[in-house]
C-alpha cells in the first residue's frame, strides 16, 4: 500500500525504484523474463514479498527471481543487502507499462485471463 517511484536507469539498464529514502535497483531484462516466466506457469503465482536474506514462498514471484534457475542465475536485484522486493515492485511496472493484465488482490499476480489475445505488448 505504499507509494513509491520507478524508472529506466538507460545506462545501467536498470529498474530503479524509490520507497521513502530506500533506493532499490534492479536489472531492466527482470520485466521481459518475469513476463516470460508467467506466461510459461499460465496460472496465477504470488508474489512472495521479502527483503533479500528473508525467507520466501515457495514458488512465488519472489522465489523464482532469486532463484539460480532464473534467467540470470540468482537476483535480479543489482545493490547487495537490498536485491529483495523484486515480487512487490516488478509486477506492479509492468501492469503500469502495459505488459499484462494483473489481479487485484495484493497477494498474486498471473498469467492469462485478459492477456491472451489482448493485443498488449507482450501477450501473445
Amino acid at each position: 500500500s505504499s507509494e513509491f517511484q520507478a524508472w529506466h536507469d538507460e545506462a545501467k539498464a536498470a529498474l530503479v525504484v524509490q520507497v521513502g529514502t530506500t533506493q532499490l535497483s534492479y536489472q531492466w531484462r527482470g520485466i521481459a523474463d518475469l513476463h516470460a516466466m508467467l506466461l510459461a506457469r499460465g496460472d496465477w503465482v504470488a508474489l512472495g514479498n521479502a527483503d533479500e536474506g528473508k525467507p520466501v514462498a515457495e514458488g512465488s514471484v519472489e522465489a523464482w527471481a532469486r532463484d539460480e534457475g532464473n534467467p540470470v542465475g540468482g537476483y535480479y536485484g543489482l545493490r547487495k543487502g537490498y536485491r529483495g522486493r523484486f515480487g512487490n515492485y516488478v509486477p506492479p511496472v509492468m501492469e503500469l507499462l502495459g505488459w499484462r493484465k494483473w489481479s487485484t488482490t495484493p497477494a498474486t499476480t498471473g498469467c492469462g485471463r485478459g492477456c491472451r489475445g489482448s493485443g498488449k505488448p507482450g501477450c501473445p
